[in-house]
Formats: C-alpha cells, structure tokens, sequence
C-alpha cells in the first residue's frame, strides 16, 4: 500500500477514497457495459475473447476481482467498509 500512498500523493490525488468506493460500486455497470467491451475487443485476440468476455459468468467475476481489489486498497488507506458478492468463474 505504501506505493498507493505515494502515487497518490505524486499525483496530488484528493477524495481517493470516496472516488475508489464509487468505482467499486459502479463496477458491473461498467464492466456489462458496451463501451468497455468495445474497448477490450479492439485489443484481445479471439481465442482470449472466447475465453473471457464471450463467456456468460466472466463479467461477474471481472466485476467481483476488481472490486475485491479495490476494497482490499480502500481497506487499508482507509479501515473496512466494502463488501462484495463472490462469482463462481475459473480463469
């Protein structure tokens, strides 16, 4: 976390935790959303694509990691408050 801290503070980066908790929340909107999918297919080869963003349960568990990570960076800039909901898909 101390690399967090200082690239916060690099970056002069103020409400971060309000602005993470926001982000963690709005995650599977973003996540189901079109113009993230439009972004990542631009990018990834299809075998990557079939095994990730074509499969039904992968958006959920993007959206679940994701958030865990940054409750995990919250939690500790900022004490616990964020929980979230487990998805079952195998990487």
């Amino acid at each position: 976390m101390e690399l967090v801290q200082k690239k916060l503070a690099d970056y002069s980066v103020e409400g971060y935790i309000e602005k993470a908790r926001s982000i963690q929340q709005r995650l599977p909107e973003i996540i189901n959303g079109s113009e993230f999918n439009n972004e990542l297919t631009r990018f990834l080869p299809t075998n990557v694509l079939d095994r990730t963003l074509n499969q039904s349960k992968f958006a959920g568990y993007l959206a679940s990691e994701n958030r865990q990570f940054l409750g995990q960076a919250i939690d500790a800039l900022d004490g616990p408050a964020s929980s979230w909901q487990e998805f079952e898909f195998s990487m």
